[in-house]
């Protein structure tokens, strides 16, 4: 036999009440009796080809074809009838693909068996061996169908759940000559089951009843699988939670129907909808199991009948209003009766120590797009490809709630999905049964709804009404600070509220201390809110909450409150609560700024800008705000002038720390322009207005600013020492995202010095302190410098990879400064692989945005690469334009370096052009400007100069 064959017969047997004869056996006798079965058992493998993989009770043996097994099992019941005293076993027989493998000599020292056997030939086999009587022989399908009958008699005696095999195994006797059948023993691991309606059942369950399925299951079938897990882990009482329409009751009879079959006894199904006390809920249980409860001891009898039924499971469905009185009655059946097993539905778990909570989730998208698919085409309607495309969206509006899903797909005759989508805004409404069935009790998701409000006390109503004013989820802390569950004297604790809101599945924990509800949930507690009058006082507390929190707080990873922050701004807006709205105007320019859209903002901005009567320093936080949204979205005009009007009002009113935070936003715009002397006169006034105010993050920015201003004047070293100055405060003030941008500009600096090792740590470092604070800006912003160092390194697909991600974001975000940078760089790659054509397209939007930005250095970036481009597709006389006008736009913004590298694009496309003249005239140009810059501008450039004079002298 290999040492691993592909596929094998394996014997197991089995010594029938062992431990009994050891007891009756004299103190010596059962040393020599083992040894003569031992010796016994051994002979007979070897003499049918077999190898011997273990023992215990009995032998393990691996036999290369069935007849060789069945030749072993059957001389081994004989053999063990002539020991003294005789023997008895049981054996089981089971054949498929194995794998065995030779134990280590070292280990078979040490005690190992010689051989181990790998697959899952041997547990079945085990199982089945259990099930044999005395001398009994019981096979596995995959046995049976190989024995020649003329020498074997076989008998099916059906199919049999065995524990921890997933499929139903179909088990035959090997009928000795004259020997009469025997059916298998039953017993805790194993019991026959049938199949029937296209599922397999307990064999106890034949002629029983249970609801069918009202429709194919489109599920999360993880669920289903965690409930089996959890029975077949010892659960006794396993809770499926929910809110009403979210499918308990599918997912139950789903179970029941595929999965009951593990459960010897079969399944009962009893609907509890009509239960609240104690003696309805025996009424209900006893008329599913069809116990007859007369009117004394009802309650005892009931639990002997469960008792006596044995291991079966008892499905209780809509439980949520008689939670108490079931909880009081599992308790009493769960000690009498220790092998039943109950599944419960319920909107409310029922806190006994006995349950496991399977909390039942929405569905998966896709799940959902599927059902929404099949029920419309139950109502007639086969959905064309675009109306499938608005699916998905549609059914993330639902929340995924298969009940609301199954009533927008029914109106699916009069309204396509794309419609629906507009409708939906009042889902109560629109997901409702024009004509509901008698007695249908989900007839529309506000009657489902309805029916858990009025499950909840008048604290826990008054506690779901008001937390619909959050928007994204909440806190404990903000949800103490904003609901107010009753009269302050009699006021439960909000976190008491919120527990048995959460116990109720009407909200959803989001992890991370965060709290949330369904959207439909929402809208019920909305309506609830409005009909309570406590909807206006409730946003009041609302907005002033979330108004007056710390700028600290969006700095901190993970700040999840963007949505309620921007909702207090434009509630407090609304109610024109000025001071209010301002407050959370400069939260949320703090957060969009970083994450986008930047258009969001900006239309935030102006509707608080627009509010008469502000205070001064508020005035003056708006216009900041204002002018921070402006300038990304291509308006720096604008934007400076936003500047300017909030500056003057902080010089008014004498405020250093509004004057150091505008002055820095105007000068970093100002550099832009290309106004480098009006910047670095507003930053001198910034310094010392930070200075005065004592905030490290305002001297940081301060400092920040100066090292940007240092690089527009070609002073990279002056920029490096001002970056590094200012991280040591940074990190003193704890904020890692100022960090991760003083380190990207930083790298900027280090990069302008020619020290590209040293940038790309920076940018790297940029990249991933920017990650794990969540700003989308600053990331993007490392990954477009990175993308240009990684272009001169030749690392050409790192490089698109970064500028990709850098462009994507900034079009997401909506950061046209980013956007245009992006695309140069992304331009200067084309032309480095060669491909000048949508090396121009990428640069002539570059160069469109930065003259749209009056971002004059950028322009003069782009049109000297785009000047590159048109000379490698060939246009000398438009590329020695665009260096022209490349010249132009570095002059007028004071980048002298940039006005020589365009003056050598010059030179190179009118060597192109073969005008010679025109070319010496372009490099003489060059090298006086280089003559007449700082030392430092002319250092920059000095191998440049040299490299193209080299070039265009060898070609004269």
């Amino acid at each position: 036999m290999s040492d691993a064959p592909d596929w094998g017969v394996l014997a197991v047997t089995d010594i029938v009440d062992s431990t009994a004869l050891g007891e009756r056996w004299a103190a010596d006798q059962p040393s020599s009796l083992w040894r003569a079965h031992d010796e016994a058992a051994r002979r007979l493998i070897h003499a049918h080809q077999g190898l011997e993989i273990g023992r215990s009770d009995g032998m393990l043996a691996l036999f290369p074809t069935v007849p060789q097994a069945l030749g072993f099992v059957a001389a081994y019941h004989a053999r063990l009838r002539e020991l003294a005293p005789p023997m008895r076993a049981r054996a089981g027989v089971h054949a498929g693909a194995v794998q065995l493998r030779h134990n280590r000599p070292e280990d078979i020292a040490a005690g190992a068996t010689p051989f181990e056997l790998d697959g899952p030939v041997l547990p079945v086999a085990v199982r089945i061996a259990a099930l044999a009587h005395a001398r009994q022989t019981l096979l596995s399908a995959a046995v049976a169908v190989r024995i020649d009958h003329g020498e074997i008699r076989t008998l099916s005696h059906g199919h049999w759940r065995l524990k921890g095999v997933a499929e139903p195994v179909e088990l035959f006797e090997a009928l000795p000559p004259g020997g009469s059948p025997r059916a298998p023993r039953l017993g805790e691991k194993a019991h026959r089951v049938l199949r029937q309606g296209g599922a397999w059942i307990a064999a106890a369950q034949a002629g029983r009843k249970l609801p069918a399925e009202r429709a194919s299951f489109v599920g999360d079938a993880a669920t289903l699988t965690r409930v089996g897990e959890l029975f077949d882990a010892g659960a006794r009482v396993v809770t499926l939670t929910g809110p009403g329409g979210i499918g308990k009751t599918r997912a139950a009879l789903r179970f029941v129907h595929h999965a009951a079959a593990g459960f010897a006894a079969g399944a009962w199904f009893c609907d509890l909808a009509g239960a609240r006390d104690e003696a309805t809920v025996l009424h209900a249980v006893g008329a599913a199991l069809d116990v007859p409860l007369g009117t004394r001891g009802a309650a005892a009898r009931l639990a002997a009948a469960i008792r006596g039924r044995g291991r079966g499971l008892i499905v209780l469905d809509n439980a949520e209003r008689c939670v108490s009185a079931l909880a009081s009655q599992l308790a009493r059946w769960l000690a009498a009766a220790p092998d039943a097993c109950f599944l419960v539905t319920s909107r409310a778990r029922l806190d006994l120590p006995e349950e496991r909570v399977a909390p039942v989730p929405p569905l998966p998208r896709d799940d959902a797009v599927a059902l929404f698919v099949e029920r419309a085409r139950a109502a007639g309607v086969d959905l064309v490809e675009a109306e499938r495309a608005e699916l998905p969206a549609l059914v993330d509006l639902l929340d995924g709630l298969p009940l609301a899903i199954e009533m927008a797909a029914a109106r699916s005759r009069l309204l396509p999905p794309s419609a629906m989508r507009s409708r939906i805004h009042d889902r109560l409404l629109f997901l409702a049964r024009a004509r509901p069935a008698p007695n249908d009790r989900q007839a529309s998701l506000r009657a489902v709804l309805d029916s858990s409000w009025e499950l909840l006390t008048d604290a826990e109503q008054c506690t779901l009404s008001q937390v619909s004013v959050f928007e994204g989820g909440f806190t404990l802390e903000s949800a103490e600070r904003v609901v107010e569950p009753g009269a302050s004297g009699a006021a439960p604790w909000v976190g008491d509220c919120l527990q048995a809101l959460l116990d109720h599945s009407l909200l959803v924990d989001q992890g991370a201390g965060r709290l949330g509800m369904l959207q439909t949930v929402h809208d019920h507690a909305v309506e609830r809110l409005a009909a309570s009058g406590e909807a206006a006082p409730t946003r009041r507390r609302h907005w002033r909450y979330f108004a007056r929190l710390p700028e600290a707080a969006v700095e901190q990873p993970g700040f999840a409150d963007l949505d309620n922050v921007v909702a207090a701004c434009v509630r407090a807006a609304d109610a024109g609560d000025a001071p209010a709205a301002a407050g959370a105007l400069v939260l949320a320019g703090e957060a969009l700024l970083r994450r986008g859209p930047v258009e969001r903002l900006l239309t935030l901005a102006r509707r608080v800008d627009s509010l008469p009567e502000m205070p001064s320093a508020a005035r003056a936080d708006v216009l900041r705000v204002l002018g921070n949204a402006l300038y990304p979205v291509g308006q720096p005009r604008e934007a400076a002038a936003a500047y300017e009007r909030g500056l003057a009002l902080a010089r008014q009113a004498g405020d250093a720390d509004r004057c150091a935070r505008l002055g820095c936003a105007l000068a970093l715009l100002l550099t832009h322009g290309g106004d480098l002397d009006a910047a670095a006169g507003l930053l001198d006034e910034a310094q010392a207005k930070a200075r005065a105010a004592a905030d490290p993050l305002r001297l940081c920015a301060v400092l920040n600013a100066q090292g940007s201003l240092a690089l527009a004047q070609q002073r990279p070293d002056d920029a490096e020492r001002l970056f590094e100055q200012a991280l040591p405060l940074a990190r003193r003030a704890a904020s890692r995202r100022w960090e991760g941008g003083l380190l990207g500009n930083l790298g900027a600096a280090l990069y302008a010095q020619g020290r590209r090792e040293p940038a790309r740590t920076r940018f790297q470092a940029s990249l991933a302190a920017a990650r794990d604070v969540g700003d989308r800006q600053w990331a993007a912003n490392a990954s477009c410098n990175l993308g240009l160092l990684q272009i001169e390194t030749g690392e050409t697909e790192q490089a698109l990879a970064s500028l990709h991600d850098a462009l994507a974001t900034a079009r997401e975000i909506g950061l046209t400064p980013l956007e245009a940078t992006a695309s140069c760089n992304l331009g200067l790659l084309r032309l480095q692989t060669g491909d000048a054509h949508a090396a121009l397209a990428d640069l002539d939007h570059a160069a469109r945005l930065a003259r749209q930005l009056a971002d004059e250095a950028l322009a003069a970036q782009c049109e000297r690469a785009r000047s590159r481009a048109l000379s490698a597709r060939g246009q000398h006389t438009e590329a020695i334009h665009a260096a022209e006008q490349a010249r132009a736009l570095a002059q007028h913004a004071g980048d002298q370096a940039e006005a020589i590298r365009a003056c050598l694009q010059a030179a190179d496309a009118a060597d192109g052009a073969e005008d010679k003249r025109a070319a010496v005239a372009w490099l003489a140009e060059a090298q006086r400007l280089g003559a007449a810059a700082p030392d430092g501008v002319a250092l920059l450039v000095a191998d440049e100069l040299a490299a193209a004079a080299r070039r265009i002298s060898s070609r004269r």
